[in-house]
């Protein structure tokens, strides 16, 4: 699994849908290159290649090579959005990270949607370390008493 970064607006509201004819105009004009199946946009920068795909409304692409970054904060800045990672941190223009304010309230609703999900996968170990736990403390008191 790689590193993946979005193409995002946003307000404090919650996020704003880019849509595939915006991306698609603000792709054409940077140079990137569209594939209709599925929607994505591919650049090529020092002999990589960059795929972006578009999907509910946001851009998104997997570990791209540093060349790629300034392309990409580029295309957010043309669609009036940012460029955000996988720890929510926001790149600028200079190829630094910032932490953007509307993401406080993103990062904790992305906290409790996998909360949600692994919730529930979280009850079988802890119920099977108190039960080992639990062997273990049966077992000491049992060769305490019979150490007396």
């Amino acid at each position: 699994m790689g590193y993946h970064l979005t193409i995002l607006r946003s307000t404090s509201d919650g996020v704003v849908p880019i849509s595939l004819g915006e991306a698609k105009l603000a792709a054409s004009g940077l140079g990137w290159r569209f594939d209709d199946s599925p929607p994505c946009f591919t650049r090529t920068a020092d002999a990589d290649i960059c795929t972006v795909w578009h999907q509910d409304g946001e851009l998104w692409t997997s570990s791209p090579d540093e060349a790629h970054l300034p392309h990409l904060i580029l295309l957010a800045e043309v669609l009036g959005a940012r460029l955000r990672g996988d720890e929510f941190e926001t790149y600028d223009s200079s190829g630094g990270t910032y932490f953007h304010p509307h993401d406080v309230i993103l990062e904790r609703e992305a906290v409790a949607a996998s909360e949600a999900l692994l919730g529930p996968m979280r009850r079988g170990p802890r119920l099977i370390r108190k039960g080992i736990v639990l062997c273990f403390m049966l077992l000491a008191g049992a060769a305490y008493y019979l150490a007396r």
